[in-house]
């Protein structure tokens, strides 16, 4: 289970550069957006949760994938 914990960290960290970028945020107002932050981690168990019950890192990078897919389509419609 720390595993699951510490690689969540990591991935809500590894997010912030490109919110950083795509938005033109601050370090410190990706910090204060909690919701964003609940919303990155919970979006993590979820994936880890997908990754241990499919035994397949594949299990976890097709989701993620197409909810970027989707959202990448959404945005510029």
């Amino acid at each position: 289970m720390l595993d699951v914990l510490v690689t969540g960290v990591l991935f809500v960290l590894m997010h912030f550069p490109f919110r950083i970028v795509a938005y033109d945020m601050s370090f410190w107002e990706i910090i204060s957006n909690v919701r964003y932050i609940a919303d990155l981690f919970i979006t993590h168990l979820i994936l880890a949760y997908i990754r241990i019950k499919s035994d397949s890192l594949y299990g976890a990078i097709l989701p993620h994938w197409f909810s970027d897919f989707a959202y990448r389509i959404v945005i510029h419609i």
